[in-house]
């Protein structure tokens, strides 16, 4: 590729990635609902149990949908998501604004009813625009740095919450209605320029980072299949000496119906045949660089059962372990160097019945669903715990105090939540290319990180330390949404990665709608509304005390509980009992694709020496035939001389 066109490619790629950056940063407004929903809650007399109903219906919207989005920008490109996206995120935020400003009256269930559907329009909304922006970054960034791009992308959907609730802060303290009209307005406007903006940037195949022989796309752990040809180590391309020689012998789907010349793939059908149906698809390599998938029982197009391991090592890496370039080296030592060469992104599609017959994939699901639970219980609750530490025992709580502990702990999560997903990225890139560990081992260590968040704030007494909570938790939770998705493009391949993804990302709702209602339960179980009853002496005199002049608890005496940690510490000890679980899957997840890396490295070693026996064996006959025809000629050339008396 020339330099002009490549510092095009380069600016369309930057435009995008910058264009989608502004469109994540409108799309993470879910995650500052603990910013007004106290407030909201107080001006619509919510227990702890409706709001959290309420905030519960943003996260389904989020997530719930997601397949959807994914199908649409997989099949249409970005557009209607964005365009979706703006319109979604401006109803439901001025729905929930017109409830709290009494222009829609609240009124009871009903009310409630239209209240989280409001809230469900802007989660619907917000996974619109980051599936719009993230699919287009990821299809426009090469493997070397797709997860640190997607990784920027996802750090400005985690730093939303900090951006809308800092200039919240700066512009409208205290003021909970114009924060609402910011989040209607400042979430559309983005993603309306984004539609004229945002479009994928797809290299061409000639272009360096996805050329084949620089890319890997026809080697098995580094090694070149054109030139696995002989044993001589200066044999030349195999497909150019041979292919005329050999074409009997190989099947009629290895050659291109234009007669396009094709490099022979004798290693990687080996290899198809000596693994599962679980570890590697059937491919066939053209020399131009290009793949189709083979056939598979008589149907071309037929889509494998299953999907390669795909986050190895990088292609075509002189440092990648087993490689097989000498096929003269023992099949012990191959094995023992590694494993083969993952297939990229490009070369596996993986979806439907067969994505969900995939144990990666429940795998993957199960870790996100118990850590996604208890990353959302904390992030739409935390506003719940503050109140319940800085009121305990009755003390008197100042509005705008709470008001500021309150956006402090959004803050926090929301700029840690931001450096998660960015550093994730960059980590496991590095990590991946030079010390050749797997991307998956990093969420061994995000879910410890979970573990210890959940155990610090179970020993946190106090409203001022729980930014150290979540500064751990946000960290955490923005390295898992940086990493999976990365995880789920390279085990089930890019062409439906959005859907993929889309399916992935329905476990939080299962998990956060858990956590947040076992939360809401057992906050509303140590209110006073539960403990005494409301025509008692007792309660009217604590809600004196805690509704001085000055402010108050923030939510009605009936709601208030004051028993400080006993009001949510159940909650915690569940979320931690789930840490403990993704942490034992994750590990198992990385065991698992060692495993499978061996048992690929094997197969792949054994399918090396069977073809290079037969090639071999096929110069034992090339010499052979020349030595038979050398003798004929002899003998001839004896008889002739004979009969000439010479």
């Amino acid at each position: 590729m020339d330099p002009s066109t490549q510092a095009e490619l380069n600016l369309k790629r930057a435009v995008t990635l910058l264009a989608s950056l502004s469109v994540s940063l409108v799309s993470g407004t879910n995650y500052v609902v603990a910013a007004y929903a106290p407030q909201l809650a107080k001006e619509l007399h919510l227990s702890g149990t409706e709001i959290n109903i309420v905030a519960a219906a943003g996260n389904l919207g989020v997530y719930s949908v997601g397949p959807l989005w994914g199908l649409i920008v997989d099949s249409r490109g970005p557009k209607l998501n964005l365009l979706s996206a703006a319109v979604l995120l401006l109803v439901g935020y001025s729905g929930i604004r017109a409830f709290f400003i009494k222009a829609i009256p609240y009124t009871g269930s009903g009310s409630l009813i239209i209240l989280s559907l409001a809230s469900f329009l802007t989660g619907a909304g917000s996974g619109a625009g980051l599936s719009g922006g993230l699919n287009s970054v990821a299809k426009s960034f090469p493997d070397a740095t797709r997860a640190t791009a997607t990784g920027v992308v996802l750090a400005g959907y985690g730093l939303s919450a900090f951006l809308f609730s800092s200039i919240s802060h700066v512009f409208f303290p205290g003021d909970t209605s114009s924060f609402l009209l910011l989040l209607s307005w400042g979430c559309f406007i983005p993603c309306f320029v984004g539609i004229f903006i945002i479009q994928p940037v797809i290299p061409p195949v000639h272009s360096p980072a996805y050329n084949a022989c620089e890319s890997g796309w026809n080697r098995i752990d580094g090694t070149d299949l054109n030139h696995v040809a002989g044993p001589s180590e200066d044999s030349m391309n195999y497909a150019d000496q041979h292919s005329s020689s050999l074409s009997s012998s190989l099947d009629e789907d290895q050659w291109d119906r234009e007669n396009r010349q094709l490099v022979p793939t004798s290693p990687i059908r080996e290899l198809s045949h000596l693994l599962n149906a679980d570890d590697t698809p059937n491919y066939h390599t053209y020399s131009n660089g290009t793949r189709e998938q083979g056939l598979e029982g008589g149907e071309r197009g037929k889509k494998s059962k299953s999907v390669a391991i795909l986050d190895e090592y990088p292609a075509g890496s002189a440092k990648t372990p087993g490689s097989i370039a000498s096929l003269h080296e023992p099949l012990s030592l191959v094995i023992s160097r590694g494993s083969v060469r993952s297939f990229l992104p490009h070369e596996v599609d993986l979806n439907g019945w067969a994505l969900l017959q995939e144990m990666d994939f429940w795998l993957l699901t199960s870790i996100v669903c118990l850590l996604s639970g208890t990353g959302i219980c904390w992030i739409n609750n935390c506003g719940l715990t503050t109140l319940a530490l800085i009121s305990e025992g009755g003390r008197l709580c100042d509005s705008e105090e709470l008001i500021r502990l309150q956006a402090t702990q959004v803050s926090v999560i929301s700029i840690w939540n931001c450096i998660g997903r960015i550093s994730i990225g960059i980590s496991s890139d590095l990590a991946k290319k030079n010390f050749r560990i797997r991307r998956i081992h990093f969420l061994s260590l995000i879910s410890f990180v979970f573990l210890i968040s959940q155990l610090v704030l179970l020993f946190t007494q106090k409203a001022e330390y729980l930014w150290i909570t979540s500064s751990l938790l946000g960290l955490a939770y923005g390295g898992m949404f940086g990493l999976c998705p990365v995880v789920c493009l390279e085990w089930f391949g890019m062409a439906n990665f959005s859907l993929n993804w889309g399916f992935v990302s329905m476990a939080p709702i299962v998990g956060s709608n858990l956590t947040n209602l076992v939360y809401g339960r057992v906050y509303d179980s140590h209110t006073l509304g539960k403990i005494f009853t409301r025509s008692t002496l007792i309660i009217n005199k604590i809600f004196h005390m805690t509704t001085a002049a000055g402010g108050g608890l923030g939510i009605d005496e009936a709601h208030s509980c004051l028993l400080g940690r006993k009001c949510y510490a159940a909650t915690f000890y569940l979320t931690s009992v789930l840490c403990i679980l993704a942490l034992f899957l994750s590990v198992f997840a990385g065991y698992r694709r060692e495993i499978k890396s061996k048992r690929r490295a094997a197969a792949a070693a054994i399918a090396a020496e069977r073809h290079r026996e037969r090639e071999l064996e096929r110069s034992r006959s090339r010499s052979k035939s020349r030595a038979r025809v050398r003798s004929t000629v002899a003998d001839e050339r004896e008889s002739l001389l004979g009969q000439t008396g010479v």
